[in-house]
Parts: structure tokens; C-alpha cells; sequence
């Protein structure tokens, strides 16, 4: 992994900490990511296990093409706010929210799969249905 790579990575994985991000560790165990140190040290825990430190730690993030209707609805209603943006800097918050967006829904937008850093999660491993 060049040094690129590494820190398109670690800044990908901080921002989706909140969100109960799903990986694999070099045991093939499926872990969620608890703790990112700046070293790019990765603290996550055994899906009902104790935490730990994850070593060769690959995030499983979903494929833009696997959207569901409620989601590209919710995609398309962040998008026309941009899109409607005026000099009214209050219109920037649509910004954070789609971003938050990619994050919260475990999307793949940096193209982290292609490039090997990430993993294509299995259908069902995030739950997306709303309810």
C-alpha cells in the first residue's frame, strides 16, 4: 500500500467511525471498527467478541450500484439541495449531509473497492431497510 493509499484510507475510516463500520482482519474475522490512533493503529471488536487490536484490518463497504429505492430518493433529495445552492451559505449544510450520507449507508465513494483498500460488503451485512 503506497503512502497515498494509507491516508486515503485512514481518512476514509475515521470519518465512517460513528457508523459501525464492518471489516475483515487478517485472520478472516469479521470485526467492527472501534478506534482509530493516529499511527493508523485499528482498535475493533469480534462481532461478539472483546475489542482488539486488528491487524491488516479491510473495511466491507457497499457499492454505489447497490442503492435501494428509499435510499436514492434520500440521495436525490441532498443532491437538489446543492444543486438549489444560492449565496445563502446556510445552503452548504446539504454538503456535510450527503457525506454523512455515503458514511451512515457504508458507500463505497472514494472507489476504495477498485483499488483494493476496501471490500465489497455480502447483501444483508448492512441493513438497509428503513422502516
Amino acid at each position: 500500500m503506497t503512502k497515498e493509499e494509507k491516508s486515503l484510507l485512514l481518512q476514509d475510516l475515521c470519518a465512517r467511525l460513528p457508523y459501525h463500520l464492518l471489516g475483515k482482519d487478517a485472520f478472516g474475522k469479521t470485526r467492527e471498527m472501534k478506534v482509530i490512533y493516529p499511527t493508523g493503529t485499528i482498535i475493533a471488536q469480534e462481532i461478539d467478541g472483546e475489542n482488539c487490536s486488528s491487524c491488516g484490518f479491510i473495511p466491507y463497504l457497499r457499492p454505489i450500484s447497490s442503492v435501494t429505492e428509499d435510499e436514492e430518493e434520500e440521495y436525490n433529495s441532498l443532491l437538489y439541495g446543492i444543486c438549489d445552492f444560492t449565496q445563502d451559505t446556510s445552503r452548504l449544510t446539504p454538503i456535510t449531509e450527503l457525506t454523512t450520507f455515503f458514511h451512515s449507508h457504508h458507500f463505497d465513494y472514494r472507489g476504495l473497492i477498485e483499488k483494493g483498500l476496501a471490500l465489497e460488503a455480502p447483501e444483508g451485512m448492512y441493513n438497509t431497510k428503513t422502516e
